[in-house]
């Protein structure tokens, strides 16, 4: 049952679109540039946390390659790979609210 956590929850929680399902509004209404700044310093933390996913997931599938999991005797890399996944969709859906908000951002002003 755990497995079936693990491995479901990262890539399906990384498949989501990051900028629709999971924008909080904590700043008054602002304009159109300013939401776009605001979104793509997000954006970079977001980029931190998807890095550091993706580096440290894959030691982790280093580290299990040679092991099996006790319960469901699988290769534990089948089930560190969540890891590193969740970090490059993340990279990916980012990459691409990121263009959007840099045109906005490039836009020139109203």
């Amino acid at each position: 049952m755990a497995r079936c956590f693990v491995t479901r929850r990262l890539p399906g929680g990384a498949l989501e679109r990051l900028a629709v399902e999971h924008e909080v509004d904590v700043w008054p209404e602002l304009s159109a540039r300013a939401n776009a700044l605001l979104r793509i310093v997000s954006y970079a933390f977001v980029l931190v946390f998807a890095l550091v996913f993706i580096w440290w997931g894959i030691e982790f599938v280093r580290f299990g390659w040679d092991q099996l999991s006790e319960l469901a005797e699988l290769p534990m890399p089948y089930i560190f790979v969540a890891w590193p996944l969740a970090g490059v969709t993340w990279l990916i859906f980012v990459g691409e609210s990121f263009v959007a908000d840099w045109r906005v951002l490039r836009a020139p002003p109203e």
